[in-house]
Formats: C-alpha cells, structure tokens, sequence
C-alpha cells in the first residue's frame, strides 16, 4: 500500500472534484432557524412526510420558486 503525502493528497483530490460537472458537486449548504405555529409545523412535517422528502427540501424548493 502506497501513503501519499498530504500535498500528493490534495493535488489528487483537487484533480478529482475537477472532473465532476458542476452540477453533481455537492452544493455547500447553511443552516436556517426560525419559528412557526406549531399547527403549522406539523402540517409541514405531515406534507414532507407523505411527500417522502425532508421539510428542509420543502422549504428550499418553495424559496427557489418564490424568492
């Protein structure tokens, strides 16, 4: 088994991420807080559950849509 130094690893994994499109990287995400009727929140909850996504995925779609 061959150990590369970290700059050999680095040059490898910037060369790596190079070859993907743009559009398969992993796009960098931030965390949001803010506070909802809690009658709301499980109507959320309850939509994003029967949809099978995450209430996140909600949120970030409606605001893409809307925003």
């Amino acid at each position: 088994m061959k150990v590369q130094q970290p700059a050999a690893t680095a040059k490898s994994l910037a060369n790596t991420l190079a070859s993907y499109p743009e559009r398969q990287r992993p796009e960098r995400k931030t965390q949001a807080s803010f506070m909802l009727p809690a009658e709301t929140h499980r109507r959320l909850k309850r939509f994003a559950a029967d949809k099978g996504v995450s209430m996140s995925a909600i949120v970030a779609e409606w605001i893409e849509a809307n925003c």
